[in-house]
């Protein structure tokens, strides 16, 4: 199995086979003494060619060992992240129904990015009619409904005096998530 440096230095020779160690240095903020010996090892373990094109200049190859194992970490990495969001999904479901069983049908999501984007996912997948959703960035002014909850998946935690119930999301999803990720079956999913 290859380091995340090497599979790095493999990504960028795959998409460009001119790079030279220099442009692979900077790409990934890397020493140039670094990009060398990474390149050195891809070299013996079989996973790069290098080619001589004149007197300073050389051209890296990937070969079908170094394809197959980038392929096979690439394939890795994506199920990590499938596992990642379906545990993440689960743990929002558990949020949003908890809330709905206590009575909560006037929802408020206040933030950007990804966990607001799985959280408004979560809430449109609900399938309950008299739930409803609403999407912004700052904290809602005006009187909401008791019904109602503020849920904050970012920065905009200066919501702890709001006169309103809110809920800091990536606070309570680390609650429910973290004790799963010392569980067997979830850890067998990472191995």
């Amino acid at each position: 199995m290859i380091t995340e440096k090497e599979f790095e230095v493999i990504n960028i020779i795959a998409t460009d086979a001119s790079s030279t160690q220099r442009g692979l240095a900077s790409k990934t903020d890397m020493s140039l003494g670094m990009v060398n010996v990474l390149l050195k090892r891809l070299i013996l373990k079989g996973y790069l060619r290098a080619q001589q094109l004149n007197r300073k200049k050389m051209r890296y190859l990937l070969t079908p060992k170094g394809f197959a194992e980038k392929t096979l970490k690439s394939y890795h990495y994506t199920a990590k992240t499938i596992s990642s969001l379906k545990t993440i999904r689960s743990g929002l479901e558990t949020i949003v129904n908890e809330s709905y069983r206590r009575g909560t049908r006037d929802f408020w999501i206040v933030g950007q990015g990804d966990l607001a984007d799985l959280l408004e996912i979560t809430l449109r997948d609900l399938n309950k009619p008299e739930v409803r959703y609403h999407r912004t960035l700052h904290a809602p002014g005006g009187k909401l409904s008791d019904a109602s909850l503020i849920l904050v998946t970012g920065k905009e935690l200066g919501l702890g005096s709001s006169k309103h119930s809110w809920l800091n999301v990536t606070k309570s999803l680390s609650e429910i998530i973290v004790p799963r990720a010392f569980s067997p079956s979830y850890a067998e999913a990472f191995s």
